[in-house]
């Protein structure tokens, strides 16, 4: 038997969700839960933000991340990414299909004051 995945704050993930444009589906879609750790083991459920390679200008606060970031390498996404962090759903173990890697405290610590101040 397995062990049941651990979620946390400020993991990237694999998930599985429909998209707004269903001409997309077969594409792999990342996302970064948001909530902290105790919010799953109240709800079930994961507050994640989507994860695009393409650039939404219109879509704020957005965090992008890529190559010339320090703490990219501790994603493992593959290519430059935007993480929408008002564009979130929410998600039960279901859709959480593979842990790629982790948000760097730096950037973790920028996604936060992002949502703050978008938040204000």
């Amino acid at each position: 038997m397995t062990a049941s995945p651990v979620y946390r704050q400020w993991q990237v993930w694999v998930v599985d969700w429909t998209y707004k444009n269903k001409t997309l589906e077969d594409e792999v879609r990342y996302g970064l839960i948001l909530s902290p750790s105790w919010y799953w083991e109240k709800n079930q459920t994961l507050v994640v933000a989507k994860i695009s390679k393409v650039f939404h200008p219109s879509v704020l606060p957005c965090l992008e991340v890529g190559p010339d970031d320090p703490e990219w390498k501790q994603t493992n996404l593959p290519l430059r990414s935007y993480i929408y962090l008002a564009d979130v759903e929410k998600l039960t173990r279901k859709h959480m299909v593979e842990k790629l890697g982790d948000l760097g405290p730096v950037d973790a610590k920028e996604a936060e004051r992002l949502i703050r101040e978008a938040t204000k």
